[in-house]
């Protein structure tokens, strides 16, 4: 027993340098990413305070950081701005657009319909699709290991300082998912002011294609759906650009007021 007990003592003595190591780098990471926070919009900040962990807030503060000034001009309508536009000759305009594109595609696509969300993502909408979404999960847990990897640099000894900021800064705006992430960051969406349109293709109330990436392929592609979605919105609307490449959505399409 004694034999033992020594050895088990010497193993955890042993690790002791690693996990004082470990504690380092989480608290330079949470020093680095409450300065950036401090510096980011106060209405985006508010938005971080309900995104559920901190792998997926700092998912989203990359988003905000890398918005930078434009980030305002971008930022999701609220209820009051969303019951405003209704009443708006922009909303009436982007009514008559959809109209076109929707009559374009049933006429040379007989006894099909086609669908599209035409009210405004609300910030609530968005903020529950990024705490659920499996995309933003992988993403997120990617990211984090990339920082606490980044937070382990011999730069961030003094993680308060300003050139230590900067770094880690510069490293979020260059940092990339390997797979792509099928939402936007929560007040960032171009759904929050109507700026983006996602259609989808029924028959008989019944979708034949949806707006789910993992039915990019075999409903829109194989079926032919997604050409023929191209070609309706090129002849009826000037205003309307697309689809999204990154991450593909044959469905999703930007228009312009």
């Amino acid at each position: 027993m004694e034999r033992g007990s020594g050895s088990l003592a010497r193993v955890l003595f042993a690790l002791v340098p690693f996990a004082l190591a470990s504690q380092a780098r989480a608290d330079a990471l949470e020093t680095l990413a409450g300065t950036l926070r401090a510096q980011i919009d106060a209405t985006a900040t508010a938005a971080l305070e309900r995104i559920e962990g901190g792998d997926r807030q700092l998912l989203a503060m990359r988003s905000y950081l890398r918005a930078g000034p434009g980030l305002a001009a971008q930022w999701s309508w609220t209820d009051a701005e969303i019951a405003a536009y209704r009443y708006a000759d922009e909303y009436r305009d982007a009514q008559a657009e959809i109209e076109k594109v929707v009559a374009a595609f049933e006429g040379a696509n007989p006894g099909y319909q086609l669908y599209v969300n035409r009210e405004v993502r609300s910030l609530d909408v968005q903020l529950g699709s990024w705490n659920e979404n499996p995309s933003v999960a992988a993403a997120a847990a990617e990211l984090h290991a990339a920082a606490v990897a980044e937070a382990a640099n011999p730069a961030y000894t003094k993680p308060s300082s300003d050139a230590a900021i900067a770094r880690f800064r510069a490293f979020l705006a260059g940092w990339h998912s390997t797979e792509p992430v099928s939402v936007a960051a929560p007040g960032l969406s171009p759904h929050g002011q109507l700026r983006a349109l996602d259609f989808q293709v029924q028959k008989d109330d019944r979708i034949v294609a949806s707006t789910s990436a993992a039915d990019a392929v075999v409903q829109w592609d194989a079926e032919g759906w997604s050409e023929k979605l191209k070609q309706a919105v090129i002849s009826a609307s000037p205003r309307m650009e697309g689809p999204l490449e990154s991450p593909r959505e044959p469905w999703h399409y930007s228009y312009t007021p």
